[in-house]
């Protein structure tokens, strides 16, 4: 670890499925464990799929006081320091309005979304409960015609049976892949390159720590890129993903029973 740095390690944490628990709880001792943390200099970075205003309550519980991977590493920033080189990338709104037009007769929800606008072709209750839409401009119709800026997320909802459609639809765009929530109807895209762990790379260079001192926790397949760039990977024990289940460490409790926390308190000696 650079001697430059303010952090003594990186302890890099998905949120949904690893962090919390059911119905987006942060349990009393999770909470305090990344508190104590962030306040005893740890860098504690969340990455999650969500935007910065869905994960930001849960930066300010965890006492977080760096950078944040939002929108599954599409956006890497620090929201108290406008001088910390952002890592970016967005989706070309051409494209996004075009993929729009071609799936309106199967897919039955479409949202995506900027740092000011959200735009859904209908209300989803599934959807809002994670992408929040406080303090957001909220677009709800024929969004084709409103899309002005290229766009940081695109999510889907559609039966399994026009996976197959979907993919090569969305995929025909040069740098676009898509991709299945586990076990879901919904689906999302991602740009080539664009993962938790291009962002976590980027925020281990900026504050020169090395793999040996980082930390990190992830139960989805779209985290396999992050846990690859730590030297201590872990992978909640109740994961639904085999795939990563089978790659990774394993904490040795769940998310809804504090599995991060509790991995923490065993790795780095923590007394309670």
């Amino acid at each position: 670890m650079s001697s430059a740095t303010p952090y003594k390690k990186i302890i890099a944490v998905d949120m949904d499925g690893t962090l919390l628990a059911n119905n987006l709880r942060l349990l009393p001792l999770s909470e305090e464990i990344m508190s104590r943390l962030s306040d005893e200099g740890y860098l504690v970075v969340l990455a999650s799929g969500r935007p910065w205003r869905s994960i930001k309550p849960y930066y300010e519980r965890c006492h977080c006081s760096g950078p944040v991977i939002a929108y599954n590493g599409a956006y890497t920033f620090h929201p108290g320091d406008p001088n910390f080189p952002k890592l970016d990338f967005s989706f070309d709104k051409e494209a996004i309005k075009d993929i729009y037009r071609k799936s309106k007769s199967y897919v039955t929800s479409f949202m995506c979304e900027t740092n000011t606008d959200v735009y859904v072709n209908r209300r989803d209750d599934y959807l809002a409960h994670y992408f929040w839409y406080d303090e957001m401009k909220f677009h709800v119709g024929d969004i084709e015609p409103l899309i002005k800026e290229n766009l940081y997320t695109c999510i889907f909802r559609c039966t399994h049976a026009h996976d197959d459609e979907l993919k090569k639809l969305c995929e025909s765009y040069p740098g676009i892949v898509w991709r299945h929530w586990t076990g879901s109807f919904y689906s999302e895209l991602a740009r080539v390159g664009a993962n938790k762990g291009a962002g976590l790379a980027h925020i281990m260079k900026q504050y020169g720590i090395g793999k040996e001192d980082v930390i990190a926790f992830g139960d989805s397949n779209n985290d396999a890129e992050m846990l690859e760039e730590a030297g201590y990977p872990f992978v909640p024990c109740d994961s639904k993903s085999e795939y990563m289940k089978s790659r990774f460490p394993l904490t040795k409790k769940g998310s809804s029973n504090n599995g991060v926390a509790n991995e923490l308190i065993e790795l780095l000696g923590i007394k309670l």
